[in-house]
């Protein structure tokens, strides 16, 4: 790869391309326009671009400007308490990416439109996760499978509801007489006491019933640790806002983490500069949000982390190991300074180790936790009711293999994709008798099955779950079944002739657990909440382990300890399909990825040195060999990446996932490559038994990432930090109290405007964005792009440059690319008072409000583009398509249903962006006025601020005492480019690190805490 020099002058940098002033990135920022749109995208096929926009038209808004003339058939009479067009707010909770998401959902005239999350419920306050946000599109997907299918032979036919529930009433009489010998469910890990209750009446009419248990990325060490560490089934609760001293090891504790929204606000409610901060170190192999946020970061092999547990055991509780533990002197010094800062904070900390990690570095953190009083004050353990007679996927393919399952219930899931390939799912799977699949979709594993169930979206149908902290949390039903799909329990129910309704199935199960349940008012209370008061896993007093010493000496030296520079393959959630759920979510799939900023792909994520001793460059394809599986997929070279490690997102390269993510049988192909052929074991997280080698020599492969689009640059590259300061502002915590004003600007010439500035007698809305808080988590953008009917462009117009997001999250690095600093900006329209896009547009498409807002009048905008080109900040978006054009798809009334109905949708040749979400502005004046009082500060929330679980973004009425005047008033707030006299109403607070003196004057991590 090209050589990287190691004194640029620049402070911040995007990429690498640009950190080397390579030439493809200066052409693309004296680039005045992106690419001008031909008629039809070039080097695309007619069919695959009729595919595509189909799915724009489907996801982005087909609704357009004029209706189909229908008739209006009013109530005869109104329901209780519903005003046609305002909303109604309704809890529920569902699973979203791996873990309960508790929402309050707003349903128009009966149709459920914008999730938020519940502000009641103490995971997450209101926010919520980009997976929750982008559940709404699923619930409209028309590719939902619609009817049962059976399968006889290679075709498979669809039926109807009657021909399934014939099927098992047949199979009922023919198998009970067996006793269910040959009976098998294959079951995702959900806690439902309603489907708890459901598989005991099963298990009590099928004696001989064997149940499994599978979901691809849930290894549940961390579980089983704690499980054999204390003898007996309990699950730990990190309260991060207690610990001041946070110790990650391979542990994403802000994203890919139990509760990660509750970490944040913990974590950030910490970051106050005028309080005590916290600190958080973060040894991991690929660069994640957390390791962005860290105050130190060590970038270190997955395969390794293991030696720096037993070092830092061994200086805290003084344990020595009899093989001798070799750090280098970075990482040396690294765990020494934790070893200090823990010892210095007993009782006020806490060490995390991920869940990819061996149960034996687990047992290491559960014994420095308790050295250090930790447990009952940061960590908290609570009891947990485990399933004893449930086996694993592997233990079902040897079953099957032994030829003792002859019929098998899959409820969800997709184990012919997802199940590690050296188990052969599919083909265990064909030798099944029968074999049955519930899922939302046609996908790989119900194509191979011998019926396929439709399955209820979460918001279709009544259902519970177990909050992490062991609330009851009821799923209720926001609209009918679009699409005629069925419950888990409600399939269940069939086998078992339970003839209840699916809500009185539900509300006797959970009064079972909370007996306030058991009267109408205490049912309707719970329903109305979203959740119980009360947990049914109580919280554990201190607990002495029941593993004794010799068993946790013998564990530990189990550890694999690398004795040289291993190289390894590292297999990671995606950060926007989880495991591949996603697949066919357009909003998620053009959502880029946190680091890399890549859509619509996964990659083999090299750091610079690895791709230098690889010999490869970004772009290269290479194969990856493991166990006879093998893996073509292109190179992207990531700043951070530990070296000699290699990361690979799962959850791409579907089969079946539908027209947007990928179904080979409708002539669309899959996103992105399958990875998990190359996966041995369940859980399996780091290999190094694996062979890479460059292929396609010449070829280089063009990413979808949008990190070096719109890059604010006016001056040119070279001159940009002497011209217009710095962008990122960021300081140590010392630096900022014995300098306060040290974010602020210092202009040596007077700023003043050409024109006469009005004055905001009325409201003047505004926002203030803390960079100290900020992950760069992506939430904000998908709840925008929920909201304002921003439509999706699919991966070659990303490309060029045209995505449509109004909010983009700009990730900067700083120092060695090899460790570097990571800070992260959301920027959007800052609605500037003296707007340059209104000085130049030729037809006043573009006007200020008497609120100070920046409008688009979007019939009088004629598409020159001259606002785009003369915004200082780049967050001018431009339709090149119509993208809610009806093409040659067939009835797509089932995806209109997404559109946000007080939002206009933008057609062709017009400009867009970030509105302040002024219909929920004048919403809020309705309401207001409706009641005789002023507006309230917090009345107002726009979408991204809603989302945001680090509490980062601030809304509302400058002229007022309010939240964001404060924040705009605070030392650390200031403006970006100031110094062009726009005067933008949105600022930013400047990000502030608390780094340990000692690693900064020892040089250890110079790109964190310098």
């Amino acid at each position: 790869m090209p050589s990287v020099k190691e004194n640029t002058g620049k402070a911040y940098w995007r990429s690498l391309r640009e950190v080397e002033n390579s030439p493809e990135f200066t052409e693309m920022l004296n680039r005045e326009f992106p690419e001008a749109a031909s008629e039809f995208p070039d080097g695309i096929s007619r069919r695959r671009w009729m595919k595509l926009m189909g799915s724009s038209l489907a996801f982005a808004g087909i609704a357009g400007c004029r209706w189909e003339k229908t008739n209006i058939a009013p109530f005869e009479a109104r329901p209780e308490g519903r005003i046609p067009g305002v909303p109604e707010f309704y809890a529920t909770s569902i699973i979203a990416g791996g873990e309960p998401a508790h929402l309050l959902v707003s349903c128009y005239d009966g149709r459920p439109l914008k999730v938020e999350g519940n502000p009641e419920h103490p995971s997450c306050l209101g926010s919520s996760s980009q997976y929750a946000q982008a559940t709404i599109l699923n619930l409209y997907d028309p590719d939902r499978s619609e009817f049962p299918y059976q399968r006889e032979g290679r075709q498979s036919f669809a039926r109807e509801w009657e021909d399934f529930e014939r099927f098992v009433k047949d199979f009922r009489r023919t198998s009970k007489r067996d006793r269910g010998k040959g009976f098998a469910v294959l079951l995702p890990e959900i806690s439902s006491i309603t489907l708890t209750a459901m598989m005991s009446r099963l298990k009590a009419e099928y004696p001989e019933l064997a149940t499994y248990q599978y979901s691809a990325l849930q290894a549940r060490r961390e579980k089983k640790s704690l499980s054999d560490f204390y003898g007996t089934s309990v699950t730990a609760k990190y309260n991060v806002s207690a610990a001041r001293i946070i110790a990650c090891f391979d542990a994403d504790l802000l994203q890919k983490f139990p509760s990660h929204l509750q970490h944040v606000r913990g974590y950030t409610e910490r970051r106050d500069p005028n309080g005590e901060m916290n600190r958080l170190y973060i040894a991991e192999s690929q660069l994640s949000l957390t390791g962005g946020m860290a105050d130190h970061r060590l970038p270190y092999q997955s395969c390794k982390i293991s030696n720096l547990l037993l070092r830092l055991e061994e200086i805290l509780i003084g344990v020595d190991h009899p093989e001798k533990i070799k750090l280098d002197e970075k990482a040396s010094r690294f765990v020494g300074a934790i070893a200090k800062d823990l010892e210095q904070n007993r009782g006020n900390s806490m060490v995390v180790v991920g869940d990819c990690q061996p149960e034996a570095a687990h047992i290491i953190a559960h014994r420095i936790n308790r050295f250090l009083g930790n447990v009952g004050k940061t960590v908290i353990l609570r009891k947990a009711k485990e399933a004893t007679d449930i086996d694993s996927i592997e233990s079902l393919v040897v079953d099957i293999e032994r030829g003792q399952v002859k019929t098998l219930l899959m409820l969800g899931g997709n184990p012919v994709y997802d199940a590690p390939g050296s188990l052969r799912f599919k083909e265990a799977l064909e030798q099944v008798e029968c074999s049955i699949h519930l899922s939302q979709y046609l996908d790989e594993t119900s194509l191979s099955a011998t019926w396929h169930v439709p399955e209820a979206h979460p918001f279709e149908c009544w259902g519970d779950l177990l909050s992490l902290d062991g609330e009851v949390c009821v799923t209720q039903p926001l609209i009918s079944p679009l699409l005629n799909g069925r419950s888990m329990t409600e399939v269940l129910s069939l086998f078992v002739d339970d003839q209840r309704t699916p809500l009185q199935r539900v509300r006797e199960s959970v009064a079972e657990a909370i007996p306030e349940a058991r009267s109408d008012d205490g049912w309707l209370q719970l329903v109305h909440d979203g959740f119980s008061k009360q947990s049914v896993n109580a919280q554990v007093e201190l607990m002495e382990p029941s593993m004794t010493e010799e068993e946790q000496n013998s564990l530990r030296e189990s550890l694999r300890l690398p004795k040289d520079e291993p190289r390894e393959l590292v297999f990671t959630a995606s950060d926007t399909l989880y495991d591949g759920q996603f697949a066919n979510n357009g909003w998620l799939q053009e959502t880029p990825h946190s680091m890399t900023k890549i859509t619509w792909d996964n990659a083999a994520i090299l750091g610079p040195k690895t791709a230098e001793d690889l010999g490869l460059d970004h772009g290269d394809w290479v194969v990856i060999e493991r166990n006879g599986a093998k893996v073509e997929i292109p190179v992207f070279i990531l700043p951070g990446q530990a070296r000699g490690s290699i990361g690979i997102a799962v959850g791409y390269g579907r089969l079946a996932a539908g027209n947007v993510g990928g179904d080979t049988e409708e002539g669309v192909d899959p996103v992105g490559k399958d990875v998990f052929p190359l996966i041995s074991r369940v859980g399996e997280s780091f290999v190094n038994d694996f062979t890479i080698e460059k292929v396609r020599a010449g070829e280089s492969y063009e990413f979808a990432t949008t990190q070096e689009h719109h890059a604010i640059d006016t001056a040119g590259m070279k001159e940009r930090e002497d011209r217009i300061g710095i962008l990122v502002r960021e300081a140590t915590i010392d630096e900022y109290k014995e300098n306060p004003d040290i974010f602020k600007d210092d202009f040596p010439f007077p700023i003043k405007s050409l024109w006469e500035e009005p004055s905001y007698d009325n409201e003047a809305w505004g926002m203030s964005v803390d960079l100290n808080k900020c992950m760069g988590c992506n939430a904000c953008v998908v709840a925008c792009q929920a909201e304002n009917n921003v439509p999706i462009v699919g991966r070659d117009q990303v490309r060029k440059g045209r995505e449509m997001h109004w909010l983009r999250i700009d990730r900067y690095f700083s120092g060695d690319p090899e460790d570097p600093g990571v800070a992260t900006q959301p920027v959007s329209c800052h609605h500037c008072e003296n707007a340059p896009c209104e000085q130049v547009c030729p037809v006043a498409a573009t006007v200020h409000s008497d609120e100070g807002l920046n409008d688009m009048v979007y019939n009088r905008c004629i598409g020159t583009r001259y606002c785009a080109n003369n915004c200082p900040y780049k967050v001018r978006r431009f339709n090149f398509f119509n993208y809610h054009e009806k093409l040659e798809e067939p009835n797509r009334q089932l995806a209109e249903l997404v559109m946000n109905p007080e939002v206009t949708v933008r057609s062709r040749g017009v400009m867009e962006k970030c509105t302040y979400c002024v219909q929920r502005i004048q919403s809020a004046k309705i309401e207001a006025g409706n009641e005789g009082r002023p507006i309230r500060d917090g009345d107002i929330k726009t979408a991204c601020q809603s989302a945001c679980a680090a509490n980062a973004i601030e809304f509302g009425d400058l002229n007022a005492r309010s939240k964001v005047a404060k924040a705009q008033a605070d030392p650390r707030s200031y403006a970006m480019l100031a110094e062009l006299n726009v005067k933008p109403r949105t600022t930013y607070m400047g990000r502030l690190r608390n780094p340990n003196l000692d690693l900064v004057e020892s040089d250890v991590t110079p790109s964190h805490g310098t």
